[in-house]
């Protein structure tokens, strides 16, 4: 097939694996994982899961990573390290779906005290949040939805004048 990658340079995940590592990388490691699940040798398509894995499976939403890449810089007197799952927004499940398309706003670090041991930024969106947590919480109890939107209902309806309005007329505090 003409249009089938001969090396690994033509490949997408590739080219975005090396566009994330930088060019400062001084090492790269590169599994492809799309071929790994297309080797019958590895992955036997005939071997079935026992029910836990594939709901371990399923919770973590490692079944849709294409590629995973290590790379490692080393400039002056700092070492920069970057691990990139390549996992298309749309096909993101599991607890991999809490990964949004947006970048934290890294200038939140500057903010952090001078002492401190660990720092973190990120981004939430916290009905999004919601809606995947439970999604993946779903996995677990099948009436969950339910039971949370009725939670919700019962709370907005408890405490209207407290819950802000856009929580109000979020579709979890409307019901099912």
């Amino acid at each position: 097939d003409a249009g089938t990658p001969e090396v690994l340079a033509q490949l997408p995940a590739f080219k975005l694996a090396l566009d994330k590592a930088g060019p400062n990388a001084d090492a790269v490691v590169f599994v492809h994982v799309e071929t790994i699940q297309k080797n019958p040798i590895i992955n036997d398509p005939n071997k079935e899961m026992n029910p836990t894995q594939k709901h371990e499976l399923d919770v973590s939403g490692l079944r849709d990573i294409t590629a995973v890449s290590y790379s490692l810089g080393v400039k002056d007197s700092a070492v920069r390290e970057n691990i990139f799952l390549d996992v298309p927004a749309p096909k993101r499940k599991g607890l991999l779906s809490l990964i949004g398309d947006d970048y934290a706003d890294i200038s939140a670090f500057a903010a952090a005290p001078r002492n401190s041991v660990i720092a973190s930024t990120f981004k939430i969106n916290l009905e999004n949040m919601l809606e995947k947590v439970v999604a993946i919480a779903s996995l677990e109890d099948p009436q969950l939805r339910e039971k949370v939107a009725a939670g919700l209902l019962f709370i907005s309806c408890s405490a209207r004048p407290v819950i802000p309005r856009s929580a109000r007329n979020s579709p979890w505090a409307r019901g099912p």
